[in-house]
């Protein structure tokens, strides 16, 4: 069995914000971008029908 790694960003009203399949480097440039302005954001970027 393959599998690439997915990752989500849940906000604090347990959403999925935004998903990522493969690799990335969440401490650096667009992704900390992404991160720092999802209190700011009213709605899911993503659709919740996962």
């Amino acid at each position: 069995m393959f599998g690439l790694p997915t990752s989500f960003l849940i906000d604090r009203e347990d959403r999925v914000r935004y998903g990522l399949t493969g690799t990335t480097e969440w401490d650096k440039g667009e992704a900390v971008t992404l991160i720092e302005g999802m209190p700011r954001q009213a709605e899911p970027l993503l659709p919740t029908t996962i």
